[in-house]
């Protein structure tokens, strides 16, 4: 399946793995320019929705829309 059209993502600057988990970091969602995080499970990656069909299993973690275009990027997971 493909993240940018499932999403509505492009621009992706950045792909981190931790713990089970894949983060996303996107600076284009919709067609407009913003920070934008995704988090999907390593395990179940793709699930069946009620109708019967296969998507993708993510979460928008962050959803935050501006005018940045995001150059550089790191991403970081911190633990307590």
């Amino acid at each position: 399946m493909d993240i940018h059209s499932e999403f509505d993502i492009s621009m992706v600057k950045c792909l981190q793995h931790d713990d089970g988990e894949f983060y996303i970091l996107a600076n284009k969602r919709q067609g407009k320019l913003g920070y934008f995080l995704l988090s999907m499970d390593e395990r179940r990656p793709i699930v069946t929705n009620k109708r019967g069909d296969d998507e993708l299993n993510g979460d928008l973690i962050v959803n935050w829309g501006n005018k940045l275009d995001i150059g550089d990027a790191n991403m970081y997971v911190l633990r307590n």
